[in-house]
C-alpha cells in the first residue's frame, strides 16, 4: 500500500499541468539520482526541503508559491558555482548585466505608469485602476534601486573566494546543533581554559568551516538576486491589469460619449486579445518545453523505482527476514 502510494505521489510530480510547470509545479519534482537529466530542467525539489528543514514550513510555502526563481538560481549556484564548473566571477557579472538590464526596463515601465496616471477621464474610473497604476510604479522604482544596489554590491567582491562566501552560507541547521553540541561539551568557558584547550576548540573551529563552507546556497542571497525580477513581474502585471481595468470600465460605464461604445468595445477587444494571445505563446511554448521531458522522466521514475525495490530487497536480508523471491 505503501510503496503503491509512493509511487503515484511520484508520478504526480511528474505531471506536466498547462501553463503551471513554468512556475510552480516542477519545483515540486524529486531530482533524479539514477539518471542525469539535461540541465536547465527546473529543479528545486530538494533545495525546497532543505529550506523547511532549514527554517519552517512557512519560508518554503513562501519560496515555492511566490519566488520560484530563488530555488532555481540555487540550483544553479550549488550545481556551476560550488562544483567549479563556472567561474564565481563570471556568475556575478552576468547577475551585474542582468540587473542593469532590469533597471532600464523598470525605469520604463514606471515612465509608463507616471504618463497613464494623465489619462483623461481616470478620476471617473474604478479606484482600482489607478491603484494599479500607482503600484506599478512603486513596484518600477524599487526595482529600479534593488537591481543598481545589488549590482553594486556585486561590484564590491573582488576575489571568487568573496563571491562564493556571500552565495554559501557557513552549514546547515543539523551541522550547527550537531557542532555546537560538541562544542559545548568539551569547552563550557573558553575564557577559562588553558592556553593549549583554547587552541584546540580553534582548530576545530577552523575545521568546521573549511568542511562545511561552500556546499549549500544562502536562501537569502539568491532570494536578493530574484527579487528585482520578481518585483519587475509585479510592476508590469500591476500595469496591465490597471489598463484593462481603465479600458473596461470607460466601455462599461459609458464614460467616453466621443468615441462612442462600440470604439471602446473594440479598443478593449484588441488590448485583451494581444495580451491573452502574448501570455498564450509564452506560457504555452514554456509548457511544452517542460513536457519534452516528459519520457524522460517517466523512464528515470521506472529505474529509480527499480533502485528502491533493490534496496528494500536488501534491506530485508539484512535484517534476517527472507523475502517472497527468496522462499520461491
Amino acid at each position: 500500500m505503501t510503496s503503491a502510494l509512493s509511487r503515484t505521489i511520484r508520478k504526480l510530480r511528474n505531471v506536466s499541468f498547462p501553463f503551471l510547470s513554468h512556475y510552480w509545479t516542477s519545483i515540486w519534482r524529486d531530482q533524479s539520482d539514477a539518471i542525469p537529466l539535461p540541465t536547465r530542467t527546473y529543479g528545486g525539489h530538494a533545495i525546497l526541503r532543505r529550506i523547511r528543514d532549514d527554517h519552517n514550513k512557512l519560508v518554503a510555502i513562501f519560496a515555492a508559491f511566490t519566488c520560484a526563481a530563488t530555488l532555481r538560481i540555487m540550483d544553479r549556484v550549488e550545481q556551476n558555482v560550488f562544483s567549479g564548473k563556472v567561474d564565481p566571477k563570471q556568475v556575478a557579472e552576468a547577475f551585474i548585466r542582468d540587473f542593469n538590464m532590469l533597471a532600464v526596463t523598470a525605469a520604463l515601465i514606471a515612465q509608463l505608469s507616471i504618463t497613464a496616471l494623465a489619462l483623461p477621464i481616470l478620476s471617473s474610473v474604478h479606484w482600482a485602476c489607478k491603484a494599479g497604476l500607482v503600484g506599478s510604479l512603486g513596484f518600477g522604482i524599487l526595482t529600479a534601486w534593488f537591481s543598481s544596489n545589488m549590482a553594486r554590491n556585486l561590484s564590491s567582491m573582488d576575489t571568487q573566494e568573496d563571491v562564493k562566501d556571500w552565495l554559501s552560507k557557513p552549514s546547515g541547521r543539523k551541522e550547527q546543533e550537531a557542532f555546537c553540541r560538541s562544542y559545548s561539551s568539551r569547552f563550557t568557558d573558553i575564557c577559562s581554559t588553558s592556553e593549549e584547550t583554547k587552541e584546540i576548540a580553534k582548530k576545530q573551529l577552523i575545521t568546521f568551516i573549511n568542511e562545511n563552507k561552500w556546499k549549500q546556497a544562502s536562501f537569502y542571497s539568491c532570494f536578493m538576486l530574484s527579487l528585482p525580477s520578481v518585483l519587475l513581474n509585479c510592476s508590469i502585471a500591476a500595469l496591465v491589469v490597471a489598463i484593462a481595468v481603465y479600458l473596461g470600465d470607460v466601455w462599461g460605464s459609458h464614460l467616453d460619449s466621443v468615441a462612442g461604445d462600440v470604439a471602446s468595445r473594440a479598443v478593449l477587444i484588441c488590448y485583451t486579445s494581444c495580451i491573452g494571445c502574448a501570455l498564450l505563446l509564452f506560457f504555452g511554448c514554456s509548457d511544452r518545453k517542460d513536457a519534452e521531458l516528459g519520457f524522460l522522466r517517466k523512464l528515470t521514475l521506472d529505474f529509480e523505482v527499480d533502485l528502491s525495490a533493490q534496496e528494500i530487497n536488501s534491506t530485508d536480508t539484512e535484517d534476517g527476514v527472507v523475502s517472497k523471491s527468496s522462499r520461491t
